[in-house]
């Protein structure tokens, strides 16, 4: 049982239908609910054959999901601490000669000596030099040149939870253009933080990051 709730665990294998195993746990007649974005065509059809009307709970799970309850933050918080502490221990390792896909290894092994991560599902974008500009880039073979901007987006999957972490570091001294550019992304994304609160519109926090680099000359760039 997981946060004091005692929830049954139904499996079926491979070679079985879904829909069996539906109708054996929960009988004919029955009105399941499903967050239906999560299923391939092919098994939402074989779901569908099972006895039971099938509802789209995908909104409602998506606003519960929304409001975290007190155990809920600190899990997340365990998860930011995880994520901070293994990128910490592998910047060692941020140096010339080594590829993005060498060090996106080494930060998910460094997270994943914490029993709570979960290494089935991850999240690691490592981007050197020009891949640096991809916001959804995969690590490659590139090797890190000195004057690299290396930008790191990662996160631990920790006891079901995620933790989001983006950071940006330079191989030895940044190229002119980039040193030029970096405070107003960081004056940006400190101008987003200070207007942002319960209450206000995502459009009012993408406007106040949006005028910073706009009043820099940078506008037609932002992302």
């Amino acid at each position: 049982a997981r946060n004091g709730y005692d929830i049954p665990e139904v499996i079926f294998l491979d070679s079985e239908s879904p829909a069996a195993a539906i109708n054996k746990a929960l009988g004919a007649g029955k009105k399941i609910g499903l967050e239906m974005n999560y299923f391939s065509i092919a098994v939402g059809r074989q779901i569908a054959s099972a006895d039971t009307e099938m509802v789209d709970v995908g909104d409602i799970v998506l606003k519960l999901r929304s409001r975290k309850d007190a155990l809920e933050i600190e899990t997340i918080r365990a998860a930011a601490l995880c994520a901070d502490k293994a990128l910490a221990d592998a910047l060692p390792m941020l140096k010339v000669g080594v590829s993005e896909k060498e060090f996106a290894m080494e930060l998910l092994r460094l997270m994943v000596r914490d029993p709570k991560v979960n290494a089935e599902s991850y999240v690691i974008q490592i981007l050197g030099g020009a891949n640096s500009a991809n916001p959804h880039g995969a690590s490659s073979d590139y090797v890190f040149k000195y004057g690299d901007a290396i930008t790191i987006d990662y996160g631990a999957y920790y006891d079901y939870y995620w933790s989001d972490v983006c950071r940006t570091f330079f191989i030895g001294e940044a190229p002119a253009k980039l040193k030029e550019c970096y405070p107003i992304v960081l004056e940006a994304h400190l101008a987003g933080m200070n207007v942002t609160k319960p209450g206000i519109m995502a459009k009012e926090i993408d406007n106040a990051a949006r005028g910073v680099i706009t009043k820099a000359g940078f506008g037609e760039y932002f992302i």
